[in-house]
């Protein structure tokens, strides 16, 4: 497992109020390789549904898109 370490950055309370934590910085982050490696190869299979569906959508929008142009100037029989 991963483990992140983060320190809290506290703001000024008032007398009746304790400090609470407004921001968290990432100060380390300690993964062993192996698992690092397959995250990123479980990210690789996973782009690659990803891809198609985009290239299917870019696919249909280009057809619409120039299609529609192309039919404004054609003859008609």
């Amino acid at each position: 497992m991963a483990d992140v370490q983060v320190a809290p950055v506290r703001s000024g309370g008032t007398p009746y109020q304790a400090p609470v934590p407004t921001d968290v910085r990432v100060v380390g982050f300690n993964m062993p390789f192996f698992n690092l490696v397959g995250f990123f190869i479980k990210a690789a299979i996973a782009a690659v549904p990803a891809a198609i569906i985009v290239v299917i959508i870019w696919a249909v929008v280009a057809a619409v898109l120039f299609g529609g142009i192309a039919g404004l100037g054609g003859r008609h029989a």
